[in-house]
């Protein structure tokens, strides 16, 4: 049997065009398992920064964090699927970038290029645009949304969490990050938490020195809540609390000592060549995992010469298949369609060398479907395959 359920209210691309960063709010970087940062990418002539300094020069790019959180003390930005939980402030993750035929950002420092993201995700299927998903019966309601908020964080304040979620069998469904305002944060994972998992958990870790890897012998610090079974009568969210406890656990993976990356979840850049048949156009592109489904990083640039580049920290899964799915935006609406030309990739599976960001080139080839057979615009308008 299939089911077909409504998409959320929003389209994945249309909200990716929001900032990336904010100066003084809650900073959130994911969706579900996706991940957004401060990274850049490249683009043509100029983009704009609201809450932080304009940037100048490059070909401007643009990304936005995923879903947003709600956190700490109460500043606006903008992007991404609201949160909730917290104290008032929305944004979405991943840092301002320069340059680009204006791209745009909320908050932030000016930086060079593009910004970072992640998305939300529902299962594959669909025709290009549609405004639903089919998938069996079996998967329906499998996900739900996770809330997590933090509390007693004081010492941090103003500093950067990393926030990662973990089920024991689909592995890593979400990613995010948040600035930690008057000693705490929220993120929202849409689709982040197996429905009665038995073993899933919430880790994290305090970026004290703004490098973006954990290292403890920098003052790092790191925690784990394991969280008890949920099962709902219908499709509520599960809210969770942390707490600043200074917890580890061994299924943490990867390692908190710089040498390798926490959770096992590498940055990752994409460098494009190839597409000088649509420069000026915005393409938009988002990476997800072969393993589940999740997306865990999303975003959209300028083509300037042929080329783009973006940065998403903490979106290579170690170990897995992932794809790279984009379309170049022709008339410009952030919804992907027929009349747009689509492409993608499938990485091999392999581990990266230490802590080193995962390199992806891609180039202009006119895909339609994935290896598994899913309609590109279908995942790129928010129907994601679901683990």
């Amino acid at each position: 049997m299939l089911r077909t359920l409504p998409l959320p209210n929003f389209l994945m691309f249309a909200w990716l065009a929001a900032s990336c960063s904010t100066s003084s709010s809650a900073l959130v970087d994911a969706g579900r398992a996706g991940t957004g940062g401060s990274k850049t990418g490249t683009g043509g002539a100029g983009a704009e920064a609201s809450g932080g300094a304009s940037g100048t020069g490059g070909a401007g790019a643009e990304a936005s964090g995923g879903a947003s959180g709600v956190g700490g003390a109460g500043a606006a930005a903008s992007g991404g699927a609201s949160g909730t939980g917290g104290a008032g402030a929305e944004a979405s993750g991943g840092a301002s970038g320069t340059g680009g035929a204006g791209a745009a950002a909320s908050g932030g420092a000016g930086g060079t290029g593009a910004r970072d993201a992640a998305v939300d995700s529902v299962p594959d299927a669909g025709a290009p645009g549609s405004d639903a998903c089919v998938f069996p019966d079996a998967q329906a309601g499998r996900l739900l949304d996770l809330n997590v908020r933090g509390e007693g964080f004081d010492v941090h304040n103003g500093r950067t969490i990393r926030v990662f979620t973990r089920e024991q069998r689909a592995g890593i469904l979400g990613t995010a990050s948040a600035t930690i305002v008057a000693g705490g944060f929220s993120v929202r994972f849409p689709g982040g938490y197996v429905r009665n998992a038995s073993v899933q958990g919430v880790s994290w870790f305090v970026d004290e020195d703004g490098d973006g890897a954990c290292d403890q012998s920098k003052g790092d610090d790191l925690g784990y809540r394991a969280i008890d079974p949920f099962d709902p009568p219908d499709l509520r969210a599960l809210d969770l609390i942390v707490q600043d406890d200074h917890a580890s656990s061994p299924r943490i993976r990867g390692a908190c000592d710089g040498t390798r990356p926490f959770e096992e979840m590498s940055d990752m850049d994409i460098t494009a060549t190839g597409f000088a048949a649509h420069d000026g156009a915005t393409v938009r592109l988002l990476t997800r995992t072969g393993q589940n489904g999740a997306v865990f990083g999303a975003g959209q640039t300028t083509i300037a010469g042929g080329k783009f580049s973006l940065h998403f920290p903490s979106a290579y899964q170690q170990f897995t298949y992932q794809e790279i799915l984009w379309f170049v935006d022709i008339d410009g609406d952030g919804v992907c369609t027929i009349a747009d030309h689509r492409g993608g990739v499938s990485s091999s599976a392999f581990t990266p060398t230490g802590s080193a960001a995962v390199t992806m080139p891609i180039t202009d080839n006119h895909m339609t479907t994935t290896t598994r057979s899913a309609d590109l615009c279908a995942i790129a308008n928010g129907c994601q395959l679901a683990p």
